[in-house]
């Protein structure tokens, strides 16, 4: 049904009484577009209103604003991510500036990938330190089956030498939202947003002009009281601050199959408040830390997540406590686990894991904090390495291991 069929005329506003799709740039040329002219059309509850967002980059200097007032009937979908080609082999990864380049080689050349498109890597496990290898960036060279894709990394890039991926897949994203020098997209304060679907969020790395602490220059915003219900299959890459942000009381963010990489301070930060959940998902390569749990974001978990070869940690818990179940926090360059300020973490043991980090220890708390880590190990079972000592009571705080 069209969006004209599907609007009965009130008399002060539209009401929407069937589910309806409409498309950008088709109907409307951009997502804000289509929501400022949709601003006074009512949705009801039994009603889900469909932006489908066409294939291709679509480049911006301002942020997307979710501002409808039912906002919570509004689902924002890309085109699905394609699989490009299954991986044959890992090549190895390079330094080139501040940037590391990941080399794989793919079982075909028809794999239809060119230079600049974003792609995500994956896999259902490996030998060595393959999970360093799981990451999402921009296709920096083509030749053949072997295709190289840029992002950041802050392990020790050698001990990613000899990794291998078994079942190890290269997807790409074709629908492309850029933000040159801006944020993303944001929620507005009491606003939410049924769901974004299927997108790379690319910045490029340059800090918004209304930032002007170099804090809040996201990919993704739920501001306050506001929500995303649910945030699926997207890529939030090189952005000025943060990748994904909840912040202020009563904001939420629940994230699966996403990928936050390359971002200049933390793959997903919440506080204030704020509140997030991620489960299968990737936070790769961030400048601060793959996810930062911070002051007020009681209740947030983590679930079959990868935080490796961030900046500083890993996982950053301080002042508010959080579950883990099936974590990897490795190759970081400070810690796995940071626990801060009577932060507290609750992982699953065995399955959850931190090793080669690239400080003195993988998992520390500091000021009170306290881990719940009974049987987690390290890599191919070596034991993480704690501070204070695990099992020891500590004015710096307790780790059960």
């Amino acid at each position: 049904m069209s969006f004209n069929q599907a609007v009965k005329q009130a008399v002060y506003f539209d009401i929407l009484v069937s589910d309806v799709i409409i498309t950008v740039p088709g109907d409307y040329p951009t997502i804000q577009a289509a929501l400022d002219t949709l601003a006074k059309t009512f949705i009801p509850p039994d009603v889900t209103l469909t932006i489908k967002l066409g294939a291709g980059v679509s480049t911006f200097t301002a942020p997307t604003k979710i501002n409808h007032a039912n906002g919570d009937r509004i689902v924002i979908e890309g085109t699905a991510p394609v699989v490009a080609g299954n991986i044959s082999s890992f090549g190895g990864a390079t330094v080139s500036g501040a940037d590391v380049i990941f080399s794989y080689t793919l079982a075909t050349t028809s794999h239809g990938l060119a230079v600049g498109d974003i792609v995500s890597v994956n896999a259902t496990g490996g030998t060595g330190h393959w999970h360093g290898l799981i990451l999402a960036g921009a296709v920096n060279t083509v030749s053949g089956a072997v295709v190289t894709v840029k992002t950041k990394f802050g392990g020790t890039v050698a001990n990613l030498s000899g990794a291998s991926l078994t079942g190890g897949q290269m997807k790409k994203y074709p629908t492309v939202l850029k933000y040159n020098g801006s944020r993303g997209i944001v929620i507005d304060p009491g606003v939410s947003l049924a769901a974004l679907r299927n997108v790379a969020i690319v910045g490029n790395g340059v800090k918004d002009p209304i930032d002007t602490g170099g804090n809040f220059t996201f990919g993704i915003l739920a501001n306050q009281r506001s929500e995303i219900t649910e945030l699926n299959s997207v890529v939030v890459t090189g952005f000025f601050s943060d990748g994904v942000l909840a912040w202020g009381t009563g904001a939420y963010i629940w994230m699966k199959n996403t990928y936050l990489c390359g971002n200049g301070q933390n793959g997903a930060r919440s506080g204030c408040g704020g509140f997030m959940y991620s489960v299968d998902t990737i936070a790769h390569g961030n400048g601060y830390s793959g996810l930062a749990y911070l002051t007020g974001s009681n209740g947030c978990g983590c679930e079959n997540t990868n935080a490796v070869g961030n900046k500083i940690h890993g996982v950053h818990v301080d002042g508010c406590s959080v579950t883990g179940k099936g974590v990897i926090a490795a190759h970081n360059t400070k810690n796995g686990f940071c626990i801060d300020r009577f932060g507290e973490i609750a992982l699953d043991g065995s399955n959850s894991k931190a090793f080669s980090n690239g400080g003195n220890f993988d998992v520390v708390v500091n000021y009170v904090g306290y881990v719940a880590a009974a049987g987690m190990t390290g890599h191919n079972g070596v034991t993480p390495r704690y501070w204070p000592a695990a099992n020891v009571n500590s004015v710096y705080g307790y780790i059960e291991a």
